[in-house]
């Protein structure tokens, strides 16, 4: 995440630079000037790659409609997710040694691939927040698995997941939200997890089913799985229907 940031960086100042001086011909110190700290002033900084993140983003923040106007980029979802970025800086710069959740690192990456797309970041490095990504899903992923199997060997006496949801009697699309209801989002509260990733190809594989993909994409990305788990759906990620659609669920 810290080298993500790195390049957060540079893509603001790059942003900052192109479009300040469109705002006022004395843009630094009408517009930056006022933003910086105490200390920072004494120095008389005069140039943007001279300040650190948390000031960038103070800038931006403090100039965000003049520069969504000339830009013409949402002004409110934008200024809300600038605000959003300059906690996720803040937790980062103040971390414990603690290390940091997949849940919480994929929502920090979120949000800093958010502001960047905003300001039309390099292809690189909107990559490489996407890698990062990815890599935090299948963190995701792997846990919720050790947590499967941690729950398996404590009950020996568990009903066969498969053999449970095989009922034809129970309509597909309902066993399908009643199997990630179960699996996935109960678990998740008994654990005090905040926030759920379910893969719809895993879903699949788990309920050993055949050729129902958009079944599954449609069973668990509509509103009636939302108001059978009591959950929201933050985002819903990938292919229209397919094995690497993700769901992104606030419990």
């Amino acid at each position: 995440m810290n080298d993500l940031i790195d390049l957060a960086v540079s893509e603001l100042v790059a942003f900052l630079k192109a479009n300040m001086p469109e705002l006022s011909i004395n843009w630094w110190r009408l517009l930056v000037f006022p933003n910086l700290s105490h200390q920072q002033q004494r120095l008389e900084l005069s140039d943007l790659s001279q300040l650190d993140f948390s000031t960038l983003l103070r800038v931006l923040d403090q100039n965000w409609i003049g520069l969504a106007n000339k830009q013409l980029l949402p002004l409110r979802e934008g200024r809300n997710w600038i605000k959003e970025l300059q906690t996720v800086r803040n937790n980062w710069a103040h971390r414990s040694v603690t290390p940091v959740k997949p849940n919480d690192l994929y929502r920090d990456l979120d949000t800093l691939e958010r502001v960047l797309k905003l300001l039309k970041a390099s292809n690189e490095t909107m990559q490489k927040i996407a890698i990062a990504k990815e890599a935090t899903v299948q963190q995701m992923i792997k846990a919720s698995d050790s947590l499967d199997a941690a729950k398996a060997s404590k009950n020996k006496q568990q009903i066969n997941v498969h053999q449970r949801y095989e009922e034809t009697s129970f309509p597909q699309a309902d066993r399908i939200r009643q199997f990630v209801l179960e699996q996935y989002i109960l678990p998740a509260r008994t654990s005090n997890i905040t926030e759920v990733m379910v893969r719809a190809g895993d879903v699949h594989a788990q309920m050993k089913l055949s050729h129902r993909m958009p079944a599954v994409c449609s069973a668990v990305g509509g509103k009636k799985f939302l108001n059978l788990a009591g959950v929201k759906l933050i985002r819903r990620t990938g292919p229209a229907n397919g094995a690497n659609v993700y769901f992104r669920f606030a419990l």
